[in-house]
């Protein structure tokens, strides 16, 4: 119930917002609209004020603002009637709203205290011939910056290198009491024989594993003599030993070391057994790192700062769904994978708004951006297939198409939108079946 209730309210705010641009932007020009409806026939509801008739439909997947005369301008308050410019205007309103919406969404958010897990980023280790190595970043770094933002946690890391793969990332890392600056250019993608071993992260102060003499960066390579090349292995290791002692071998710089840890079988809250961190992966800089001096802190910013952190927010999103763009291209990831439809749009809403308000914002904020792009493109159908038409005309010295076979252009492309809508939504509901998270991991 969650998730339909969410995902229909956020569709309906996007839906209205989108079109209250157009609306908006048509009475102000003295454009005859005729309906201003949220969601597709048949009708559930309507209301008349004036020339134009407010409709609520049943289908709450999209909404239309309806105007006099979009192809013919017979009628000197139609649509078609209008100077380009107006036409322009009137055409991209929708987008500029979802844009706008997306930045209050997200100078919103930034205000909003929250708590989050904190600490040191510390450099665990560096996959060999990865970019990290090349940069000599090294074993003990404490990354405090990327590309001069604040990183106090694993997700600001993985943020900031998302941001600028394939072009230079400046790292501000303290190493040995003195700050370095160290370029790092993230790959798009990790070379299919990297490898990352189960490097540890952290380890906790009076804990099984610091008895052993365990350290942040050991490499485990064996236990009780099996070989340990993913964390699964040693969860397995160790569940195996019931609290028996185990055997570990481990790669402490360029040599080995062997040693034997006893687990606990009741560890303090928010230890394992071990009382061992294993190091992330960022993938696209091979850094492996751990977290230290953690600690929960309320993050958030002055309400002056807010908007220009929406705006900022707004625009590294963009940079974000161009990277991705990016890696279909590079055969990185696979679009079938990314795109969503309803069903997939639906799962992600409910997912968000199980999780609080502050990911739910967030997630309409994408979506209302992700909204603005989609329909300045131009397809037919859409507002950007229509301001290509514009376009056209610009070039052409004010000469227009047939408006019969502009019709019949945009007939054409919400047909073919419809056909890939359900093909995507077919992929939404294969997740489904196969147990497969929204993104298709």
């Amino acid at each position: 119930m969650l998730t339909v209730v969410a995902f229909i309210g956020v569709i309906l705010v996007l839906v209205f917002v989108h079109e209250l641009g157009h609306f908006t932007a048509a009475k102000l020009s003295g454009v005859r609209v005729l309906e201003f409806a949220l969601g597709f026939p048949p009708r559930l509801f309507q209301v008349r004020r004036g020339e134009t008739v407010y409709t609520l439909n049943l289908l709450p997947l999209g909404g239309f603002v309806k105007m006099q005369g979009e192809e013919d301008p017979s009628d000197p308050r139609s649509l078609a009637a209008q100077p380009m410019g107006t036409r322009a205007v009137i055409l991209s309103a929708g987008a500029f709203m979802n844009l706008a919406l997306a930045i209050v969404l997200f100078s919103v958010v930034a205000m909003l205290p929250q708590r989050q897990l904190v600490g040191d980023v510390v450099v665990a280790g560096v996959a060999a011939g990865s970019p990290a190595a090349a940069a000599r970043l090294q074993a003990g770094d404490v990354v405090r910056t990327v590309n001069e933002q604040r990183v106090e946690n694993g997700a600001d890391l993985e943020y900031q290198v998302q941001l600028r793969l394939g072009a230079k990332a400046t790292f501000g890392v303290d190493r040995a009491g003195t700050r370095e600056r160290i370029d790092v250019t993230p790959q798009w993608s990790s070379p299919a024989d990297t490898q990352y071993p189960v490097t540890i992260g952290s380890v906790a102060a009076g804990a099984a594993g610091e008895a052993a003499g365990l350290q942040r960066g050991d490499a485990i390579v064996e236990a009780n003599g099996q070989a340990v090349a993913s964390l699964a292995a040693l969860r397995a290791a160790v569940e195996q030993a019931a609290g028996a002692e185990i055997s570990l071998l481990v790669e402490r710089g360029r040599s080995q070391v062997a040693t034997r840890v006893t687990p606990n079988l009741n560890p303090p809250e928010g230890q394992g057994p071990l009382g061992i961190v294993i190091a992330a992966a960022n993938e696209a800089t091979g850094v492996l790192y751990g977290l230290d001096n953690q600690h929960i802190a309320s993050r958030g910013v002055a309400a002056w700062r807010a908007v220009p952190a929406g705006f900022r927010q707004a625009g590294e999103t963009l940079v974000l769904m161009k990277n991705g763009i990016t890696k279909w291209f590079l055969g990185d990831s696979n679009p079938r994978d990314d795109l969503l439809g309803p069903v997939g749009i639906a799962r992600v809403t409910g997912e968000a708004a199980s999780l609080g308000i502050t990911p739910l914002l967030l997630l309409m904020a994408a979506l209302s951006l992700n909204l603005a792009i989609m329909n300045v493109l131009p397809l037919p159908a859409l507002d950007g297939g229509r301001l290509l038409f514009v376009a056209i005309e610009f070039v052409r010295r004010g000469k227009r198409i047939p408006p019969k076979k502009e019709a019949l252009v945009h007939l054409a492309g919400f047909v073919t939108l419809m056909i890939a809508a359900g093909i995507i939504t077919y992929f939404d509901i294969s997740r489904i079946a196969e147990g497969r998270s929204a993104f298709g991991g």
